[in-house]
């Protein structure tokens, strides 16, 4: 007897769900992800540093900057990082070797290497 080409509806079936079952992660899915991942996206959305630093209940802009993706550190390149919300704060973070770096809602940021 001669086997038949046409293929079965459960052969089908089978070789469709084996097509659209959705893989297994490579790397597994960490809380520490979901919150970059959460930071950087409400950043980009909103442009409010603060708004994320107090979402993210962060003491710090420099842990929501490293969060959002805003702020990188190199071994080679580590940065104090300050922030000036007025002129006095910011003369005396220049006059103790800050450089400016940028205005984010009316907070200035500066850095100086470590």
């Amino acid at each position: 007897m001669a086997k038949s080409t046409e293929t079965s509806s459960r052969q089908t079936q089978r070789a469709t769900a084996k097509t659209y079952t959705s893989p297994k992660p490579t790397t597994p899915l960490r809380n520490q992800n979901l919150r970059h991942h959460y930071a950087t996206k409400t950043y980009d959305k909103t442009r409010d540093i603060l708004l994320v630093m107090q979402k993210l209940g962060h003491k710090k802009i420099e842990t929501t900057m490293l969060y959002t993706q805003l702020l990188t550190f190199n071994e080679e390149e580590e940065y104090t990082v300050k922030t000036a919300t007025n002129i006095k704060e910011a003369t005396e973070l220049l006059e103790h070797g800050f450089e400016y770096i940028q205005e984010i809602d009316g907070i200035k940021l500066y850095r100086k290497r470590k």
